[in-house]
């Protein structure tokens, strides 16, 4: 991340398959819509059409698949743009939805009794304690998630001389975030300023 963008990651929390899966049905699962009936026998994704609100199981095979096809017109068929590119969306859909749960805890003393209720589903770095994340996470829970830029960087893919896919950059990160920012992005220090005044 950081030879990429130049941002360094302070902290992190990861997870295995079991973890995600238990994290998402404490919640009371993830809203995910297809227009079409979806499926992928290599990550045992298998959803109806419409909105299903998914489970733990459901979703990690909804974030895993990389292969998804789609029941359309009396057959099955890969989805355009089915890919680890495709993936990342899935997953990055989940964990912003994940977000917008804080907002229906009462209080941090609430939202910390769930997180310490799920600590064996997860680990945090050294630096980061489940005291210190949670206020972290309460902290943004005004947050409008619609306000996120999630930026993409372009690529074309490849393939080695071995068969291995490969992909490759086509503008820098820098360029992506100018761009984002019609090359007004603002100062760090303004940056710090504004998330002052919203709280």
């Amino acid at each position: 991340m950081g030879a990429i963008t130049g941002i360094e990651v302070d902290h992190f929390a990861m997870f295995d398959f079991d973890g995600f899966t238990q994290i998402i049905d404490s919640v009371g699962g993830v809203e995910v819509c297809v227009d079409h009936p979806v499926r992928d026998t290599s990550a045992e994704l298998d959803l109806p059409a419409g909105c299903t609100q998914a489970n733990g199981e459901q979703a990690l095979a909804w974030v895993r698949s990389r292969k998804t096809q789609q029941f359309v017109n009396g057959s099955w068929s890969t989805v355009p743009g089915a890919s680890d590119l495709q993936r990342n969306q899935h997953q990055q859909d989940v964990l912003l939805q994940l977000f917008t749960k804080v907002q229906t805890f009462d209080s941090p003393k609430d939202l910390t009794t769930q997180v310490r209720s799920l600590a064996d589903a997860f680990v945090l770095d050294d630096g980061l304690s489940i005291t210190r994340a949670v206020n972290l996470a309460w902290g943004l829970r005004s947050l409008d998630i619609d306000t996120i830029k999630r930026l993409e960087i372009p690529v074309r893919l490849t393939r080695s001389t071995s068969g291995q896919s490969i992909v490759v950059a086509t503008a820098t990160f820098d360029d992506v975030l100018d761009e984002a920012y019609d090359g007004n992005l603002p100062s760090e220090d303004r940056a710090v300023e504004t998330a002052a005044e919203s709280r």
